[in-house]
């Protein structure tokens, strides 16, 4: 037999051995996972109870533009991945800056980073992260009540607009951290706006703070204890992670991942952090998505970097959103998990219409 189809056929028995472990363990009943090797199961929707002829009539519309400059959209129900479909010269392979879905990672990481006890916990002060830089703390006294969780929850009271403003415009207070050659220093010498933990205010800087707080407290880059704790365990082999000066990753909008691997994470918060039979987030952490810290005029709440969308019956599902049209929703209620590439810099993309037209009416 030659070697390559005898490396096959070895695949085949071990993912059927796999399988058959999986289904063992949990009293007879398969749990859902992605599968052997870290690769995609994939059939059809009917196969996981899903009418084919409306996602046939959501394809058409995305194709035609209806829903704006959309590369590609995945659908996983069970752990299988029953939908995939890419646009506009999009590949599966492609790599995709997934912007502020960059958020939702690095939320995972510091969760993990509190399981190892690298960090005590979210009520840490901020600034005792940071004893390296000198700060007038007497001068304002809020500063020093920052907490991790505020940091977590944009509710730092720094003041910051990023909306107020493109985010093309040099003015734009992304562009200044951005441009300057310190982004720790940048962030926490910024003046107060309101008392911390009281006002919501999305605050990409921010975000970029949890990079410097993984660094001063694991010893390694954002990028690199993501890499160890988080990417390898999942089997995402390719991505790219911007980084700024002095090797702090750009945990704001840095990241670039494909769109299987972006669904990937989503299952794995799917799966209350757990992959296969290794514990890789929390579960606590994956269940404080279940409640909005901050709720908005539509009922969209937001809560340790990740955003909460309505349901019908009160409950919220969580999904990361990144600029210009890149989610991941997971969707405990359905088993699901919709993933979602997009150039939209423009115009909204908006995906949660397309799940209330389209992927929710399809589930029998």
């Amino acid at each position: 037999m030659k070697p390559r189809l005898l490396l096959a056929w070895q695949r085949l028995l071990l993912a059927a051995l796999f399988l058959l472990f999986a289904a063992c363990d949990s009293g007879g009943e398969a749990l859902p996972q992605i599968g052997a090797f870290d690769e995609w199961v994939t059939d059809t929707p009917t196969s996981q109870n899903l009418d084919a002829e409306i996602l046939s009539r959501m394809t058409v519309a995305l194709r035609d533009g209806d829903y704006g400059e959309v590369h590609s959209l995945l659908i996983a129900r069970n752990g299988v991945l029953v939908y995939e479909r890419y646009f506009r010269d999009a590949t599966r392979d492609g790599l995709h800056q997934v912007y502020s879905v960059t958020k939702s990672v690095t939320s995972s990481l510091i969760g993990i980073a509190i399981a190892e006890g690298h960090i005590d916990g979210v009520e840490t002060p901020l600034l005792d992260f940071f004893p390296e830089y000198e700060l007038f703390v007497e001068a304002n006294p809020q500063k020093a009540r920052i907490t991790l969780e505020n940091v977590l929850n944009m509710q730092t009271g720094l003041q910051w607009n990023e909306w107020s403003t493109p985010y093309t415009d040099p003015n734009n207070p992304t562009a200044l951290l951005s441009r300057s050659d310190d982004w720790m220093k940048f962030m926490l010498d910024l003046p107060m706006d309101t008392e911390p933990g009281t006002v919501f205010s999305y605050n990409s800087g921010a975000t970029m703070l949890l990079a410097g707080i993984l660094k001063n407290t694991t010893g390694r880059t954002a990028e690199e204890y993501a890499r160890e704790k988080l990417f390898e365990p999942l089997g995402i082999e390719r991505y790219a992670w911007r980084e700024g000066p002095n090797d702090i990753t750009n945990t704001g909008w840095g990241l670039f991942l494909t769109p299987r691997d972006m669904a990937r994470f989503g299952h794995l918060f799917l799966m209350k952090g757990q992959w296969g039979s290794r514990s890789i987030v929390p579960p606590s952490w994956v269940d404080v998505l279940a409640e909005p810290v901050s709720t908005f005029g539509d009922g969209t709440g937001y809560t340790y970097q990740w955003w909460l969308m309505p349901m019908p019956d009160g409950s919220h599902i969580p999904y990361a959103d990144g600029y210009g049209g890149q989610f991941i929703f997971v969707i405990p209620s359905l088993d699901m998990v919709v993933a979602s590439t997009a150039t939209n810099f423009t115009s909204s993309t908006n995906i949660r219409a397309l799940l209330n037209a389209f992927v929710f009416p399809a589930v029998d």
